[in-house]
């Protein structure tokens, strides 16, 4: 996310646009690679996390306009969910 931080905000949302857009390509034609297709997802992590965190910093509580996506990735959920589908 570092990499993300700095640029402005409607950059960061014409990225998340692009990264979106490439992942949906990954799915549809499937010629990835695992390493591809985690570092795709990784990408639009950080992009999400670099937009919330812009936009919190603006005041805008974002917990409910932005899923949490990022946060599974970057910290342990809050209530993580067994094999059993039981908390």
């Amino acid at each position: 996310m570092p990499q993300f931080i700095a640029l402005e905000l409607q950059t960061l949302l014409d990225l998340l646009v692009k990264q979106t857009n490439e992942y949906g390509a990954m799915c549809r034609k499937g010629n990835y690679t695992g390493e591809e297709f985690t570092q795709c997802r990784q990408i639009l992590a950080e992009l999400q996390q670099a937009i919330k965190l812009k936009l919190e910093a603006c005041g805008k509580k974002m917990k409910n306009l932005i899923p949490d996506f990022p946060d599974y990735i970057f910290n342990e959920p809050e209530h993580p969910v067994t094999t059993d589908g039981k908390p």
